[in-house]
């Protein structure tokens, strides 16, 4: 489903919000929702997550990584990504255990994932205000909706499997009983 030109202009003119649902296989760019900031920019979560993108997540060329996004009716804040196209939901997957990982709870009101082929989701450059990656040591605002989209199009995409050698979350595996050793030998 694509939006028509008129659509898009009143989507990026406030006029009129438009979202999408789909799977995690349709679409290039990935959201992590941070809810209830109430416009924090301190916020805990949004610092854990954007200092260790921004530490571990270098860039070949320099070009940046992420954009953030706030919204100030809500006060919510977003983390814009670009995926390399191949595996998106493999992309979501590690995001995931990376959330886990920097011991955020995920889940609605807390930290969303999106695409998420469960709910829609509201289309970026809307009502948002964006800002650069930056480390937040500081805030660069980009005002024009032209330049957040040409921002976001010069995103460095991440490449599959890229975060998830950035994470060392390895599961504890349960401890092997007497019965268990048998059963293998």
């Amino acid at each position: 489903w694509k939006l028509s030109d008129s659509q898009l202009a009143q989507h990026l003119s406030n006029q009129n919000t438009f979202g999408i649902k789909g799977t995690a296989h349709s679409t290039r760019w990935l959201d992590i929702d941070i809810d209830h900031a109430e416009g924090n920019f301190d916020d805990p979560r949004l610092r854990k997550i954007t200092d260790f993108l921004y530490q571990n997540l270098v860039s070949y060329d320099g070009r940046p990584r992420y954009l953030v996004q706030y919204r100030p009716q809500s006060g919510n804040f977003s983390i814009l990504l670009r995926a390399d196209g191949s595996r998106p939901a493999a992309h979501h997957h590690q995001l995931s255990q990376l959330c886990q990982h920097l011991g955020l709870e995920i889940g609605a009101g807390q930290i969303e994932l999106f695409p998420d082929p469960q709910r829609g989701r509201r289309l970026p450059f809307g009502d948002q205000l964006v800002f650069e990656e930056s480390g937040f040591n500081e805030l660069t605002a980009v005002t024009l909706k032209k330049d957040q989209i040409q921002k976001l199009a010069q995103l460095e995409p991440i490449r599959i499997d890229q975060l998830k050698k950035l994470i060392p979350l390895r599961l504890p595996q349960p401890p092997k009983t007497d019965r268990q050793s048998k059963n293998n030998h």
